[in-house]
């Protein structure tokens, strides 16, 4: 009787025993993948079975191991075709699950120079397991170092679904199979350097890429791949098996946009391989020249300090004019790195306003002069507000402050806005190397 021996550290290395390799590979004539950004693809794919009239089980391989199984259908090509039963079976070839097909029976377990035969009772993942020798002794060994099993047993190591499908039509059948599967995302990521313009306008160089991450223990080669920008609505989900990913960088032309639905869709305009295991980033956006605006904020019930923040439109006479996916945007300038902010996704037509850093030369204190209680949960505050300019050129910055309750503004020393119900803003010119100070008094019923 063959024997396998599993020695510890936990890495398999199964020779000449008929083994699938690890990473699984996709090998249709076309392969259509729609890929999500929260760990979610629909891969639509077609295949060629072969039917008997009547009732015939059909076994396909080629499968992600993160495959949602409820999530399966098939449609036949050439006449209707029906499954009745399906099974999917994916058992990875690791120490628990050999382990689990060894319950009951006699295996050897190695403690160090200690040799222990018993029939299994049960194991803890690979913290111990429980052995009754044969003469009735019952082991708990912790920590083993290695196990040795009488053989290998059965096991559906590469993904694998069976049907029982029922139809009229006999012979090779083509048809089409379509199912969800984790494992698979996308995100987009920004570059935008910063400039001044020859008009004295600020603007910017946004180029993109988007990252495509491929853990789901398949390969698919020359797919045709199609990104979408939106949030499905999802139950709860277990989690399959984890993966590390490897990251490799590559070229790829843009994408073509459209809106299907509620979502937008970004189509692949050539067929990409995606290997499991790794991250291949493609180009996406790129708009040489985008105009934008850069403002000063001082907001301090929210940040310390004074804060840059670049504003654009993304349309079409400002350079661009297409869905913008979230993503991260890094901004850069003089070949420095300023800082970096979460763009959210943003249709076309919209403004973005985006947190650049901290600017460094420019101060603001927040002093409340006076608090004072004028009636039962009535208040009234005076504030002031002062700010500095260390730099060489004018600047205006913004003030926002947050108000409580139901509030009046009695006295201000310049005009403000009303942003909404519970913040205002001032706008301050503050000459180079100068002061400007404001004050309001505010009255608020809490």
């Amino acid at each position: 009787m063959r024997r396998l021996l599993l020695a510890l550290p936990l890495v398999l290395v199964l020779l000449g025993l008929g083994l699938g390799a690890n990473s699984l590979e996709r090998v249709d004539k076309e392969v259509i993948l729609t890929i999500y950004g929260g760990d979610l693809a629909l891969v639509s794919e077609f295949r060629t079975i072969e039917l008997e009239p009547g009732r015939t089980v059909v076994r396909l391989k080629g499968f992600p191991g993160e495959l949602l199984p409820n999530s399966v259908f098939v449609e036949g090509l050439t006449g209707p075709i029906e499954v009745l039963e399906q099974e999917f079976l994916h058992e990875p070839v690791n120490t628990p699950t050999l382990l689990e097909r060894f319950l009951g029976q006699e295996i050897e377990v190695r403690d160090g120079e200690s040799v222990y035969r018993g029939i299994l009772l049960g194991f803890d993942g690979l913290e111990g397991v429980i052995l009754r020798e044969r003469t009735g002794e019952v082991q708990i060994i912790k920590s083993p170092t290695g196990f040795t099993l009488p053989e290998l047993p059965p096991l559906a190591d590469e993904p694998t679904l069976t049907w029982l499908i029922e139809t009229e039509l006999g012979g090779e059948q083509p048809i089409r199979l379509s199912y969800l599967t984790h494992g698979l995302s996308w995100k987009a990521s920004y570059t935008a350097h910063l400039a001044e313009g020859e008009d004295g306008m600020m603007v910017m160089a946004l180029k993109s890429l988007v990252s495509i991450s491929n853990d789901s223990g398949l390969t698919y080669r020359d797919a045709r791949v199609r990104l979408v920008a939106g949030q499905p609505h999802r139950v709860a989900r277990e989690r399959g098996y984890p993966r590390v990913a490897l990251e490799v960088v590559a070229a790829a032309p843009p994408f073509l946009e459209e809106a299907v639905v509620e979502y937008h869709l970004y189509t692949l305009d050539r067929p990409a391989t995606l290997e499991d295991g790794r991250t291949k980033q493609l180009a996406f956006i790129s708009a040489p020249r985008v105009q934008i605006e850069r403002h000063y904020i001082y907001e301090p019930q929210v940040l310390d300090g004074i804060w840059t923040k670049v504003e654009f439109l993304n349309s079409e006479l400002n350079g661009l004019g297409r869905p913008l996916p979230a993503g991260t945007v890094r901004f850069y300038q003089e070949g420095l790195f300023l800082g970096e902010d979460l763009l959210r996704h943003t249709p076309v037509d919209e403004r973005v306003s985006l947190m650049v850093g901290r600017a460094f030369d420019l101060v603001g204190e927040r002093t409340l002069v006076e608090h004072r209680q004028v009636a039962e949960r009535r208040y009234r505050d005076t504030l002031l507000i002062t700010l500095r300019n260390h730099k060489d050129k004018d600047v205006t910055i913004r003030v926002i402050e947050h108000l409580r309750g139901e509030w009046t503004i009695l006295r201000e020393s310049q005009e403000y806005k009303k942003l909404d119900a519970e913040r205002i803003e001032f706008v301050v010119e503050v000459e180079a190397g100068g002061e400007a100070q404001i004050t309001y008094t505010v009255e608020y019923q809490l």
